[in-house]
C-alpha cells in the first residue's frame, strides 16, 4: 500500500486568567501525539505551571493529569513540537476482517452510543439506506455528505455539550458536532466507530483550533473528516481517540476559586 508523507509543526498555547486566586485546579489533557505506526515524533514539549503526570489510557492515548495546589491567578499550558506523518493511502473498498482478541473489548464499547452521539430515526434511516458493505468506504463518504448537506458549519451556535440530535435539528454545528452525528449514524449500523481529536494542517474549517473527525472499523481503521468531506490523510495529526468529545477533550478540568475566567488560545499549525 502506497503512503503519503507530511511534516507537521504545532504551537498550541493556552492561558487562563482569573479575577481572584485559584487555590486548587486539576486538568486532564490530551495534548501529545497518539503513538502509532504512521506517526514519528521529532520533538514534543508540554510546559505548564501545573504539576504534570503522564500516563497511557485504555485507548492507548497519552494523557496528562495536571494539578496545581497553590494560589495562582494565571494558568498556562504551552505545547510545541513537530511530527512526521506517513499515512497509508486508504483503499476505496475495504474488506471486513475479524478483530483481534486484544481489540474486541474496546471495539465492542465503540459500538455503543453515548449521550452526545445518540442518533435519531432520521439519521439512522440515512445510514441504513446508504450503507453497502461491498462499497463500505464510498458508502460512509456518502453518509458524511448527507450530514454536511443538512448541517451548516457555523461557529458560536453550539457548545461542547451540544448533542448530535440537537445539532442535527438546529442545522448548525462545528467539527465535533459533525463527528458526533457521524458516530451516531455508524454505531446505528453496528460499526465500531471512534471520535478523533487532533490537528489539521490546512486552511479549512480547522484553522487556529484543534479539529475532530471519526474513524470507523472496516477491517482497519478508516478516517473520515465529515466537516471538510473526505478521507483522512497525511495532513491530520491524531492526539487521541475515544467515545466522544468529552472523553478526549484536549483540556478539561475543574478548579476551586478564581471567580471569572478568561481564556486566551493561540494555535499555529505549519
Amino acid at each position: 500500500m502506497s503512503r503519503v508523507n507530511m511534516d507537521i509543526s504545532v504551537k498550541h498555547n493556552t492561558l487562563y486568567r482569573y479575577d481572584g486566586d485559584v487555590s486548587y485546579a486539576i486538568q486532564k489533557m490530551y495534548l501529545s501525539p497518539r503513538p502509532s505506526k504512521s506517526t514519528k515524533v521529532v520533538n514534543w514539549i508540554i510546559e505548564s505551571n501545573l504539576h504534570l503526570i503522564e500516563q497511557v489510557d485504555a485507548f492507548g492515548n497519552i494523557m496528562h493529569i495536571g494539578v496545581v495546589d497553590k494560589q495562582i491567578k494565571e494558568l498556562f499550558i504551552n505545547v510545541s513540537g513537530s511530527v512526521f506523518v506517513s499515512m497509508p493511502v486508504i483503499k476505496r473498498r475495504v474488506r471486513s476482517a475479524k478483530m483481534s482478541n486484544k481489540d474486541f473489548g474496546l471495539n465492542y464499547v465503540l459500538k455503543k452510543e453515548t449521550w452526545l452521539t445518540k442518533s435519531n430515526k432520521e439519521i439512522e434511516t440515512i445510514a441504513k439506506l446508504n450503507y453497502k458493505k461491498k462499497e463500505s468506504v464510498e458508502s460512509l463518504l456518502l453518509i458524511a455528505e448527507y450530514i454536511r448537506n443538512h448541517v451548516e458549519y457555523k461557529k458560536g451556535v453550539t457548545s461542547v455539550l451540544t448533542t448530535a440530535t440537537e445539532s442535527w435539528d438546529q442545522g448548525f454545528g462545528v467539527c465535533q458536532d459533525f463527528a458526533h452525528i457521524m458516530l451516531g449514524a455508524c454505531r446505528s449500523l453496528g460499526l465500531p466507530s471512534r471520535y478523533v481529536s487532533g490537528y489539521l494542517k490546512e486552511d479549512l474549517n480547522a484553522s487556529n483550533a484543534t479539529h475532530a473527525w471519526v474513524e470507523i472499523w472496516l477491517g482497519d481503521w478508516v478516517g473520515i473528516d465529515v466537516t471538510n468531506g473526505g478521507l483522512v490523510d497525511d495532513r491530520f495529526l491524531v492526539l487521541a481517540v475515544g467515545l466522544d468529545y468529552l472523553s478526549v477533550a484536549p483540556i478539561r478540568g475543574v478548579r476551586y476559586g478564581g471567580g471569572v475566567e478568561k481564556m486566551t488560545l493561540n494555535i499555529d499549525i505549519s
